[in-house]
């Protein structure tokens, strides 16, 4: 295991982690408009049926801090905060969002067949300003702590040296 992995095993993270977009599609333009009057009756319940799926995913620290809804092809934008969660990494909360997001689309998926049986849901995500935060520590760590410890390892040295030179000109 490396120097960083040992200090980045569980990172503390706060702010917006991610930020999810949802875009809703459908054959039909009539569906289009039942629809954005169906959400628009029904956000508050959305936003609280995929906070409870955001908890059980991603822990109790992360929540849902902004869903908005967005007219043209509908789309719902969805903002994760964390309070002050530890993560084990990058790799491993990218892991949790990418299953939150299928699990967010069977949520959505299920409400929103309440009114129309055929519409299709596409998600991306996009890392948060904490998550960017974490990313650049680590890059800062890699770099600016190593190269601490090696010019603390070499004055060390060197003073071990010039002791051991010094106790053996004085013997001579």
């Amino acid at each position: 295991m490396s120097i960083w992995e040992r200090f980045y095993r569980h990172r503390k993270v706060s702010g917006d982690v991610c930020i999810i977009h949802f875009i809703l599609n459908s054959s039909q333009e009539s569906d289009l408009e039942r629809l954005w009057g169906f959400l628009k009756e029904i956000r508050d319940d959305i936003k609280h049926e995929m906070n409870d799926s955001v908890k059980k995913v991603l822990g109790r620290e992360f929540e849902i801090r902004e869903l908005s809804l967005v007219r043209g092809s509908i789309e719902i934008w969805v903002v994760i905060a964390a309070t002050a969660a530890a993560i084990s990494g990058y790799g491993a909360l990218r892991q949790g969002v990418d299953y939150l997001i299928s699990d967010l689309r069977v949520v959505l998926g299920g409400i929103l067949r309440r009114v129309m049986p055929r519409v299709s849901i596409s998600a991306v995500w996009y890392p948060g300003p904490a998550i960017l935060e974490v990313q650049l520590a680590k890059d800062s760590f890699n770099y600016s702590s190593l190269l601490k410890i090696l010019v603390w390892y070499l004055v060390l040295s060197n003073a071990f040296l010039m002791w051991t030179l010094w106790k053996v000109l004085r013997l001579i």
